[in-house]
């Protein structure tokens, strides 16, 4: 059997449509990174009864979208981060703060070491939320968060 040389045989129709696919990996973007999702500076500072609260992790959940979040230092400030990158989305968010979680593993204690982790005997974590939103604009945006104003929630 005789495979044709000649594709004068196929319409442009098919001609059309085989091009099509051929193509249509490099018109989506095949190997492509996905979409980068635009963030906003957002930092602030957590207290309780008027006293910095260190080792919290504060998070921004929006509506759609991913959450952003960021442990507190010892002065109670905070940066939020959504993966590698700060910030948060610009939209309206829930916020909620959560004291006595384990360090993360990247931080590390004085003179370097990475702390232990918790005991199975500790306290389980305390979850503060916000029953009212707060709004993220494009811009720079400051929350100093009080925990007095928000429910607390023993986990």
């Amino acid at each position: 059997m005789r495979f044709p040389t000649d594709y004068s045989f196929l319409n442009s129709t098919k001609r059309f449509v085989c091009l099509s696919l051929c193509l249509l990996p490099l018109w989506t973007g095949c190997g492509s990174a996905p979409n980068e999702v635009v963030l906003a500076p957002v930092l602030g500072h957590v207290t309780l009864k008027g006293s910095p609260v260190s080792g919290a992790l504060v998070q921004f959940s929006p509506t759609t979208g991913p959450s952003s979040m960021g442990y507190t230092d010892e002065t109670g400030a905070y940066v939020l981060k959504l993966n590698d990158q700060s910030g948060a989305v610009p939209a309206s968010h829930t916020v909620k703060v959560t004291l006595g979680l384990p360090a993360p593993a990247s931080d590390t204690g004085a003179g370097g070491e990475i702390p232990q982790e918790q005991s199975l005997t500790a306290k389980p974590p305390t979850d503060y939320i916000f029953a009212t939103p707060v709004t993220v604009n494009t811009g720079e945006n400051t929350f100093d968060l009080d925990l007095d104003k928000a429910q607390k929630k023993q986990g």
